[in-house]
């Protein structure tokens, strides 16, 4: 202890600077993260030479070492002789620090660089290797420092920010030390300092003291907690007692656990998950659900992992125990217990984001697990070039970080909206320190938030796949295609996470200037059951596959359209979610509707996620690109952005509020046409897949009618009267089947539908609709249509549509219900399906049957499950 008194007298004097460093967080131990600041200062004055020849230890020597290291006594009498201002390595915790650092009368610089514990772990035995030595307890040794850190004078720094962003650090640490360093003198600094440079240096590398070992004392540091997979909150590993029964328990949220690598022989006669508030595990308790939500006798686990909440809302804090135990025999074959004062994973809230430019605001951050942020209230004006959701590592935002996927593209702009992203891959809050809104072109952050370290919120599991394709490309955070091209052939992996009754959509554009539908050659990919399709469409516009003056438009099958499909299915599979269909077809097809996929140039793609039909057909699809997208399918080397899938998390979308007209009054209907409003709205409202168009009845969308029998009624129809338009011509029908599109079906399917009105049937039995008018149509004008579901209510989304009508009066469908109509009876679209909804005829109008459908509507408005895209 004499060498501390005497470092005690030394540091008395105003001018000497301490860098005090933990031995946990070195980065290749003392010498190079500590001469930071030294390296600088020398390379200013000789550009590196006095840091590759002269050694670490005489220019900032380590406190308490003696001549076998300075080769000048001890490093107190060194350290005394060098000129001010001096730079100390030091390894001693807070509380051996001289009482007037601790007290605040003396103020040198303090540079305190810590590490994650797993890491120093490692780092130390390597370092115990080669030198016999020992240092302080590592918590004690951080929490000291980390407590003091609001203080100016000392600047808390971690190794992770150095191994994301050198140069951030260098300058940080300039800016703290009152350094002013060019551009240039940060990048050959942080050359200097990179890891291969370093190990190389002799003045550094301790390669004298260590001649005899084969070893390096400079080992590269990895971020363990990058690899590691988060759980939840762990609760321990279950006692043992009976029937086989290990497992490791966590705790997801305050509802939920997670069993790991569970075993139990499944020998126990009346056995069950039981959890209870009594001291130990007895009949005092209840049966928690299997992972199926079943309380059915416990079959044979072996190594499963799987979750189970608990019933009847019951939390984590209500129960002093888990356990698997036989009722019959009231023996405990496993259990593990819940410590007092638990706190379980739940969402927490953070700061709000830095307001810096482009009007960027929020609310306080919400981290709602572990992958999942959610930004209230976020506004962004959309001026930046380049912007994304960024994430990173480091002590600010900086352009080496990560795009957080909104689509993967540009963010578009926002106002006072609540958003929700998720981060990519195994990526958790946990191995990032901040959010940005960050421009990538300019460098530049909009805003930002710091993440903080040891949130403790719930896990957000990750769906692991393989990638059996060399090159793979993200399209969307739910959608990838992967390929390899072979002699005359390419292979092409779809791997998409959708819903059982969702398709995959991807193909070569329609035009060799941009990434257009129209003229496309797709395939469209789902998996049905255990059965895979890659099915050849050809794309002659925005509209379901029917028939225009005899020839099938639209989204058509080649075999339709008298071409052949090429695609041959290779395999497919759905599994956790994600459905995975692999198929083949020759480079250049001998179809004429086939284009050639090109090995010499790059070429333009479309590719849609949506719903199927009824008749397992694509329909208007949900997610597509907004900007053009262009691929080199034979690059030099393989491209691969491709991530793990995120679960996910089902998301609860009210629909718009149903519209009825229930007014005896009402003769006359004017039925015009115009968006179908997203999942919120015909989606929503009729539990049917949408072609993104439908029908708006006295400015309403698909509201339910009520027609009286025996009173005439008149329908003006504005659908569209160019029968050689695919997608703007919309006779109306009304028949006793929901979906319409009357035209498309097959005689077979026309012979078992009623058409109550709008159509009329020539000698040959060829149907022929007699209720066309001119066209008047509602658009979104320049707004992305895939924003519909940002508003609240149908009226606000109304409000934002521009209609455009053609000149002429309407087209007339009278209609007079009689006593042979069924109750329920649908307006449609002869040529196109799913676009109206429901007539409810009625004998007499009453307000009794008026408040009973009024209830009925009440109690049917179910809210409806859709993926968060």
């Amino acid at each position: 202890m004499s060498e501390i008194c005497q470092l005690r007298q030394l540091r008395k004097e105003k001018r000497i600077q301490l860098l005090a460093m933990a031995t946990t967080s070195n980065v290749i131990k003392s010498p190079r993260a500590s001469c930071k600041p030294t390296e600088k200062d020398e390379l200013r004055r000789d550009e590196g030479e006095t840091s590759q020849t002269v050694f670490s230890s005489e220019r900032s020597p380590t406190e308490a070492t003696t001549a076998g290291e300075t080769g000048r006594g001890t490093t107190v009498g060194f350290v005394k002789d060098k000129p001010s201002p001096r730079f100390i390595k030091c390894h001693l915790p807070f509380c051996l620090l001289p009482r007037q650092i601790r007290t605040g009368e003396k103020k040198p610089k303090i540079i305190y660089v810590a590490r994650n514990p797993k890491d120093t772990c490692i780092s130390y035995y390597h370092h115990c290797q080669l030198l016999e030595v020992n240092y302080t307890p590592y918590w004690d040794h951080i929490l000291d420092f980390w407590k003091q850190k609001a203080h100016l004078n000392l600047l808390f720094l971690k190794y992770e920010y150095m191994k994301a962003d050198l140069p951030a650090v260098i300058k940080k640490s300039a800016a703290f030390l009152d350094k002013t360093l060019s551009e240039d003198q940060v990048k050959t600094l942080a050359e200097h300092l990179n890891f291969a440079n370093m190990k190389v240096n002799p003045a550094v590398n301790y390669e004298q003291a260590i001649i005899r070992s084969k070893k390096s004392f400079s080992i590269e540091g990895v971020d363990e907690s990058d690899r590691e997979e988060y759980r939840g909150k762990y609760l321990g590993k279950l006692n043992a007692y009976h029937h086989q029964v290990a497992g490791d328990v966590y705790v997801v949220d305050e509802y939920t656990l997670l069993l790991t690598s569970f075993s139990y022989d499944g020998n126990g006669a009346d056995t069950f998950f039981w959890a209870g508030a009594s001291n130990r595990p007895g009949p005092q308790g209840f049966i928690v659900p299997d992972e199926w939500g079943k309380t059915n006798v416990l079959d044979r686990y072996l190594n499963k992992d799987f979750t189970l909440t608990l019933p009847d809302n019951k939390r984590i804090t209500d129960i002093k125990w888990f356990a698997v135990y036989d009722l019959g025999s009231q023996n405990t074959f496993g259990d593990v217990y819940i410590p007092d004062e638990f706190d379980p994973p739940a969402p927490q809230k953070i700061s709000q984001l830095t307001k810096r430019s482009h009007g960027v605001s929020s609310g306080p951050i919400v981290i709602m697990d572990s992958k999942t942020i959610k930004i209230p209230e976020f506004t962004y004006e959309e001026r930046g070039t380049d912007t994304y959701f960024w994430v990173g590592l480091g002590p600010q935002p900086s352009s080496k970080g990560t795009k957080v996927p909104d689509d993967l593209e540009s963010i578009r702009t926002y106002k006072e909206e609540d958003v929700i992203i998720q981060l990519p891959g195994d990526m958790t809050v946990f191995n990032i320190d901040w959010l940005s809104i960050f421009d990538v072109k300019t460098k530049t952050s909009y805003g930002s938030v710091i993440i903080p370290d040891g949130l403790n919120v719930p896990p957000s599991l990750v769906i692991k796949r393989m990638q059996t394709l060399p090159n793979c490309i993200q399209l969307h955070k739910r959608f990838q295609v992967g390929w390899e091209i072979f002699g005359p052939q390419i292979t092409v992996q779809l791997t998409g996470q959708i819903g059982e009754d969702e398709f995959m959509a991807f193909g070569l554009s329609g035009s060799e200037t941009s990434s257009q539908m129209e003229g496309a050659d797709a395939v469209i990919a789902y998996v049905d059951g255990t059965k895979g399709y890659a099915i050849d469409y050809n794309i002659t516009a925005k509209a379901p596959c029917g028939k225009v003056l005899g020839q099938y438009k639209g989204v058509c099958r080649d075999e339709l359209v008298g071409a052949l499909d090429n695609n041959q299915l290779y395999t497919a599979v759905r599994e956790d979610g994600i459905s995975i269909v692999t198929y083949r077809r020759t480079l250049n097809s001998s179809d004429p509707g086939d284009k050639e996929y090109p090995t010499d140039r790059p070429v333009y793609v479309i590719w849609a996620l949506g719903r199927l039909d009824e008749n397992k057909e694509p329909t208007f699809h949900d997610v597509y690109p907004k900007s053009d997208l262009k691929l080199e399918l034979a690059p030099e080397e393989p491209e691969n952005t491709c991530m793990d899938f995120t679960e996910n998390n089902e998301r609860l979308i009210e629909p718009w509020e149903k519209t009825e007209i229930f007014d005896r009054s009402i003769r006359t209907f004017r039925a015009t046409i115009g968006p179908s409003g997203g999942k919120k709205g015909y989606q929503g409202i009729t539990g049917q897949t949408s072609t993104g168009l439908a029908w708006y009845i006295e400015g309403q969308l698909v509201p339910e009618l009520y027609l009286r029998r025996g009173l005439t009624y008149n329908f003006r129809i504005h659908g569209g009267n160019n029968p050689h338009s695919p997608n703007l011509y919309h006779p109306l029908i009304i028949t006793n089947e929901p979906h319409g599109g009357y035209d498309k079906l097959s005689d077979a399917a026309q012979s078992t539908i009623r058409v109550l009105a709008g159509v009329e049937f020539t000698r040959r039995g060829q149907p022929r609709p007699t209720a066309v008018g001119p066209l008047c149509l509602s658009k979104h004008g320049t707004r992305d249509r895939r924003l519909d579901d940002d508003f609240m209510t149908f009226k606000q989304f109304n409000r934002t549509l521009v209609s455009v009508c053609e000149p002429g009066e309407g087209g007339v469908l009278e209609v007079t219900p009689n006593s042979t109509w069924p109750d329920i009876v649908y307006y449609n679209s002869f040529t196109h399906a799913n676009m109206g909804w429901k007539i409810h005829i009625m004998d007499a109008y009453s307000k009794s049957i008026a408040v009973t459908q009024q209830l009925s509507l009440l109690a049917g408005i179910a809210a409806v499950f859709f993926r968060l895209l």
